[in-house]
């Protein structure tokens, strides 16, 4: 029975494994889906600081009067958003923001009397082409007209081939595993895979047999070199017309004659290079030269426990154990998760040290507890604690609790306590920075205030429609804010 189950839970990890490559081309489609109407609501964030030890209280007497609130509002047919920068007392920077479904709106009050618009409609259809000397048209990551079903049609027989050929050769079997980082063992069953060069080989050589007689991987392949052809010219135009030369040089890097060529010969160019791979592989490496083994506990074999992977070759041998079982690897990084009995691994060992994260955590109905360490070449550089979960959830959504560290000297804790009197309190302190020098606060502490409600503005004055800026308008816009900042800057403070 256990070792029935077994082979299910291998065969599940083989298929999920290789299909969500395949799946999460089809979650681009619906991630297009419109949103739904959200009821009315607002939030108000406030962030500040100070910093602790001695001879710090003119400083925090000046941080005292000095933040950054941003007020977010959402009503049922537009999002208001209001941002103001507080030095001393003073507004230094005021942002006023709103979208709706016809345009996007963005004014600097205090700086410059203008609001300045563009329309959705345009911005959503610049970028779904790319032809004009919009802005938002050249988009080089849109790729050519090519539905996520059509990748996943091509990548199919693929991700069967290759899910069939590891089936037929995993090893199941009845084990007590080793925990070599948590020190203790376990009943349970290990699956596991440990290719020669030639096995590698001849998956490789399968693989290339299949895409020598694949017209639609062919299709698709000329679809990008065409693509990238076309891409080229209007790159090397908006890199001109912007002065933003790595543009031009991104789409070059994809568009050389030597990629284009590989892409339209696909179906001779790959499968040659495959088959010389697979031949240097069965000729250098006859025996194992990969390991990866998945440990199973659990009653059922049902609680994942164990992971392995590393490579495998009689060169630089460093004696190692997985799962109970000797083995030589080479001094390459190899992989490792364990997790058993509350306690916890996570790394790579460089065929001498690990590098990774230990630990313990327990689990109570909704309140998570732990400990860790930070390894570095075997040698303990960081540890800390967690507490998460507790009674209250703050209205960004956070539950209540911290994590902490302790750092070669420095300590930091990150946590979350609702219910102030200000608003949930989300907070990172730090401590110990004086060890780096004597003129140095012992430590600083940041604080975002967040409560519900708030009243945002809308941004009024007159409307200046920037939809058809072109890159070289936009850049002259953007230095005329600045400047116009700097002056209201220097009007608060003087010059």
């Amino acid at each position: 029975m256990r070792m029935k189950m077994l082979r299910k839970v291998a065969a599940g990890v083989l298929a999920a494994g290789l299909v969500v490559q395949s799946g999460a081309l089809v979650y681009a489609e619906q991630v297009t889906e419109a949103p739904a109407v959200q009821e009315d609501s607002a939030l108000t964030l406030v962030l500040s600081g100070a910093v602790t030890g001695e001879g710090t209280e003119e400083t925090n007497q000046m941080l005292s009067v000095s933040n950054i609130k941003l007020i977010l509002e959402t009503t049922a047919d537009k999002f208001l958003a209001n941002a103001d920068v507080q030095v001393m007392g003073q507004s230094l920077v005021k942002l006023v923001a709103m979208a709706d479904e016809e345009k996007i709106a963005v004014s600097f009050p205090d700086a410059d009397p203008s609001v300045y618009v563009y329309r959705v409609a345009d911005l959503l259809e610049s970028l779904q082409k790319a032809d004009g000397d919009n802005i938002f048209n050249l988009n080089i990551n849109k790729g050519p007209d090519i539905s996520p079903e059509e990748y996943v049609e091509v990548l199919t027989p693929y991700v069967t081939t290759i899910t069939e050929f590891i089936g037929e050769r995993i090893a199941v079997e009845a084990n007590t595993i080793e925990f070599t980082h948590l020190g203790t063992t376990a009943d349970g069953g290990i699956i596991s895979w440990e290719p020669s060069g030639s096995e590698l080989g001849e998956l490789i050589n399968a693989v290339a047999d299949q895409i020598e007689t694949d017209d639609q991987l062919e299709a698709i392949a000329g679809k990008w070199a065409d693509y990238y052809e076309e891409m080229l010219p209007e790159a090397e135009e908006a890199a001109e017309e912007s002065g933003l030369s790595e543009v031009s040089d991104a789409v070059e890097e994809m568009a050389t004659p030597e990629n284009v060529e590989a892409l339209r010969n696909i179906k001779t160019q790959a499968p040659a290079a495959a088959r010389e791979l697979a031949d240097e592989l069965s000729e250098q490496y006859p025996d194992p030269i990969l390991s990866v083994k998945i440990g199973m506990v659990g009653e059922d074999m049902d609680q994942l426990a164990l992971i392995t992977a590393g490579i495998l070759t009689g060169e630089e041998e460093a004696s190692t154990e997985v799962d109970g079982a000797a083995a030589t690897a080479a001094a390459f990084p190899s992989f490792a998760f364990e997790a058993y009995d509350n306690s916890y691994f996570i790394g790579i060992n460089d065929g001498e040290s690990d590098y990774g994260l230990k630990g313990t955590y327990a689990a109570d109905g909704g309140k998570y507890t732990g400990e860790y360490t930070v390894v570095f070449g075997g040698m303990e550089l960081g540890h800390g604690s967690y507490d998460f979960g507790g009674a209250g959830v703050a209205v960004t959504g956070l539950p209540e609790g911290a994590i902490n560290l302790n750092f070669m000297g420095l300590t930091a804790e990150l946590g979350v306590k609702p219910g102030t009197a200000e608003g949930d309190d989300h907070y990172l302190t730090v401590n110990g920075l004086n060890m780096f020098s004597d003129s140095a606060p012992e430590g600083f502490e940041v604080h975002l205030k967040a409560k519900t409600g708030g009243v945002a503005e809308e941004p009024t004055g007159e409307e200046v429609d920037i939809t058809d800026y072109t890159q070289e308008q936009l850049g002259e816009l953007a230095e005329k804010i600045g400047n116009d900042l700097q002056a209201h800057m220097e009007k608060v403070f003087g010059e």
